[in-house]
């Protein structure tokens, strides 16, 4: 095996000499058919969430009435709605430290190494969502409150690969340094509170997703009700690490693709009306030091 490029500028070359300049508009295609998937999930679930609330809250309006009429029961529910509120502003503490990693490309393997900058940032909301992307930096976060509907967000990073031969087994992989935190609590109303990482890979020549990796770690599902309280690590305290990413796509020769590192997220909450509340709160803040594609 011969290392041929070593170093951002000489790999870029490389690739542009290989297949020309990736073009925009490819580019353009595969990011608004990625937001029009998370849009038409967010559709689906507000939808649901639209047709089983209505009967939930009037199954469960008898009880609450007997627990209103409690002084202590409401006042309790008071001070258990302050605290959750508090515990929801607390700041993420991010400790990922940036990897002195040059990109590189080594014949005879089809091995691609690729470190920031990236080539496309990724970013989508709906609701009380946030949601960043550094393609300088490599990295990307996003945070969300149901607070009282629902909120949705992704974000993430898009790499360029050139294939340069035919392979049914292509393999993208990523060095992932993660930290969130996520929580979900309720007084008689429920809440939910989902996240995942992803690896999607567009085939440019393929006009479609080649590869839909999901539930990638950190990844969760969770729900509340009646009077629970669930939250990363059990608690909602922050939890952080490092992963490395996985998957495989059928890659045709001298063929571009655009992979694309995300994370997305949702919530669900209530305002609870006249009494009772639930609370759903998530925040992602992920760094990606290189993605790899082939193997050595």
């Amino acid at each position: 095996m011969t290392l041929l490029a070593y170093g951002a500028k000489k790999v870029s070359a490389l690739e542009t000499a290989l297949g020309g300049k990736p073009p925009k508009k490819a580019a353009d295609q595969a990011l608004a058919a990625l937001k029009q998937q998370m849009r038409e999930q967010f559709d689906r679930r507000n939808a649901q969430l639209a047709k089983m609330r209505p009967l939930m809250e009037r199954s469960q309006a008898p009880l609450l009435e007997l627990v209103k009429a409690d002084k202590a029961a409401a006042a309790s529910l008071a001070k258990r709605r302050s605290l959750t509120l508090a515990r929801g502003k607390e700041k993420l503490q991010v400790k990922h430290e940036r990897l002195k990693i040059d990109p590189r490309m080594v014949s005879g393997s089809g091995f691609w190494l690729k470190t920031p900058p990236y080539n496309l940032p990724f970013t989508w909301t709906a609701g009380d969502a946030k949601a960043s992307s550094d393609i300088n930096a490599g990295v990307y976060g996003l945070s969300m409150t149901g607070n009282g509907s629902s909120a949705e967000a992704s974000a993430g990073l898009g790499v360029w690969f050139w294939s340069t031969e035919d392979n049914p087994q292509q393999r993208i992989a990523a060095l992932f340094d993660y930290a969130y935190s996520w929580l979900d609590s309720s007084d008689w109303y429920t809440a939910h509170n989902d996240g995942s990482t992803n690896i999607w890979v567009r085939g440019i020549e393929e006009n479609a997703w080649v590869l839909q990796q999901g539930g990638l770690f950190p990844s969760w599902s969770d729900g509340t009700g009646w009077q629970e309280d669930h939250g990363s690590n059990g608690d909602g305290s922050e939890a952080d690490g490092r992963e490395t990413l996985e998957g495989f796509f059928p890659a045709r020769a001298h063929s571009l693709y655009l992979a694309f590192i995300f994370s997305k997220g949702s919530c669900d909450d209530s305002n609870g009306g006249w009494f009772g509340f639930s609370f759903a709160q998530q925040k992602q803040s992920m760094s990606v030091p290189f993605v790899m594609f082939g193997s050595l």
